[in-house]
């Protein structure tokens, strides 16, 4: 009969609290998630912070083609100006032409008179 205390007294010291097992593997899950998630984030938060410079560097060329555009803009401002010019002094040259022609026509025909 004391083997059998012994017996039982060594079970009863070494049983497994099933209830304190459990929840120390959903602990071990659950931190082990935690980690999973922390790895995400620091993922994410690098290719937020790629996609961060992406959109600096797109804003920067935005703004240099808007300075283009603008500059573009003047210089068809400017060209449209001097195409009226051009076209203004291209009717009088025409005109002088066809005045000079006339003024030619009349003194060969006095001269031939």
């Amino acid at each position: 009969a004391s083997e059998i205390n012994a017996i039982n007294n060594f079970l009863d010291s070494t049983d497994v609290d099933v209830a304190n097992l459990t929840q120390q593997e959903e602990t071990v899950k659950v931190c082990q998630r935690i980690s999973e998630l922390r790895k995400q984030n620091g993922l994410i938060e690098q290719s937020n912070a790629k996609q961060v410079a992406l959109i600096n560097s797109l804003s920067i060329a935005l703004q240099k083609e808007r300075e283009v555009m603008g500059t573009n803009s003047i210089k068809f401002e400017i060209l449209q100006k001097n195409n009226v010019l051009l076209s203004k002094g291209n009717r009088r040259l025409k005109r002088d032409i066809a005045t000079k022609t006339e003024d030619i026509t009349k003194i060969k025909g006095e001269t031939r008179s």
